[in-house]
């Protein structure tokens, strides 16, 4: 039987302090929490690993690493590579949502974003919030897709690493969105999962109709999604990592075993005890234990 150990993953986007080693090692000593080993996995990623559980004096540590725009995370050390990933795209993948870049150019920026916003805060049920924006954008010109795609969508840091390492250490990446196939899929082709799901506008004579393809691929689709590939790939639970930023995440997010909050939502923070609010996309390997001299940083 394996032994329960506990990691503390410390990631920044900058690199981390030189000093940040002691004053971890400091504030764990002063509560009586032994530190067993220290491993410097990169120049913006560090674990420390002890023996007692420390989830009483997280909330505090990450108060006081604040300042310096440090994450601190708390996982064990039994099974953290994960066979498979799944991930939303709108503000996690990418920086930006694609639904609000296509309202931008219609004019009716903030209608959609208004809605946007209490979808993903939890105060609107997602798939309805979803019909009334999409609403909003009939009879838009199915150029508008190139041009939100081409001139405002952009790669989250750290999102391609991320993909293409956990490719290549085999495991199996799943994109999964609540916005739309003319984005998603590419999006998925140009970082590299191998597996793309998202919601299909309905188009006419070259507009959108302002409706969506049934059915709707939202909150509990998400979750649905990773039991399947679960299912598929045979592995359980504890094999599996998910990320995302918003409500309709939350029920994908609390099935993984690693379910990370990326610059998420309060409503979503509260139901996760992962977050991520400084580093980049690159912090889900620090987390699986991965040093930074294993990062694939292929371009595709």
């Amino acid at each position: 039987m394996k032994t329960q150990n506990h990691v503390l993953v410390l990631s920044s986007r900058a690199d981390l302090p030189f000093a940040i080693t002691d004053h971890c090692a400091s504030f764990l000593d002063n509560r009586n929490v032994k530190l067993e080993k220290i491993n410097i996995l990169g120049d913006k990623g560090l674990e420390l690993i002890f023996a007692s559980d420390f989830s009483a004096h997280l909330a505090e540590l990450r108060e006081q690493l604040k300042p310096l725009e440090i994450d601190a995370n708390l996982c064990s050390t039994i099974n953290r590579r994960k066979k498979l990933l799944i991930a939303d795209m709108d503000a996690t993948i990418i920086t930006s949502e694609c639904i609000d870049e296509l309202a931008s150019i219609h004019g009716i920026s903030d209608q959609i974003k208004a809605i946007t916003s209490k979808a993903m805060q939890g105060e609107l049920d997602f798939d309805s919030s979803l019909r009334a924006r999409v609403s909003l954008l009939c009879d838009l010109p199915t150029k508008a897709i190139e041009i939100a795609y081409r001139d405002k969508v952009s790669l989250t840091a750290g999102a391609q690493t991320l993909i293409q390492t956990m490719n290549t250490f085999k495991a199996t990446t799943v994109l999964a969105s609540g916005g739309f196939t003319c984005f998603a899929e590419r999006i998925a082709q140009r970082v590299g999962f191998h597996h793309c799901h998202a919601n299909k506008l309905d188009i006419a004579d070259g507009r959108l109709t302002g409706t969506i393809i049934e059915p709707i691929l939202g909150k509990e689709s998400k979750k649905t999604i990773l039991q399947q590939y679960m299912c598929d790939l045979r592995i359980n639970a504890d094999d599996t990592i998910a990320v995302g930023d918003g409500a309709n995440d939350e029920d994908m997010i609390k099935a993984a075993s690693f379910g990370v909050a990326f610059n998420a939502k309060p409503s979503l923070r509260q139901h996760t005890p992962l977050h991520i609010d400084h580093s980049d996309l690159t912090s889900l390997l620090f987390l699986q234990g991965y040093r930074e001299e294993e990062f694939v940083r292929n371009t595709i």
